[in-house]
């Protein structure tokens, strides 16, 4: 296992499967991320050969977590307390949009921002 990889582990609490995944796609640093979409991701993972649509549709919902968590400057201390991305679990928190999956890391955090000065709770 690389450092790399070790330090994706961590620093996001992914398993080594999916740190490998990101780094094959080109995500060495979490910091990466945070320019990314879950669609995006998604769409980059369906170009990996032995990754069906199915599968990379699969990561959606984890991308929305790691997109987010690469604008935080301790994103371990946040990757436990905050891994409910589920659409209704962000409608609860008043963050979701029908193009929720095509905002970048950055856009997602500006969101959650905002929701938490409405005092709503943040993920």
């Amino acid at each position: 296992m690389s450092q790399e990889q070790r330090t994706l582990q961590l620093k996001l609490t992914i398993t080594p499967k999916t740190a490998s995944l990101l780094i094959r796609l080109g995500y060495h640093d979490y910091r990466d991320l945070k320019d990314a979409s879950p669609n995006h991701i998604a769409s980059q993972l369906q170009d990996i050969p032995c990754i069906t649509k199915s599968m990379a549709d699969g990561y959606r919902r984890a991308a929305r977590r790691l997109v987010w968590l690469a604008t935080q400057d301790n994103p371990e201390e946040h990757a436990k307390a905050c891994s409910d991305w589920t659409n209704k679990a962000l409608k609860a928190r008043g963050i979701w949009r029908d193009d929720f999956d095509d905002l970048t890391g950055t856009e997602i955090q500006e969101l959650v921002a905002q929701s938490s000065q409405s005092g709503l709770q943040s993920p």
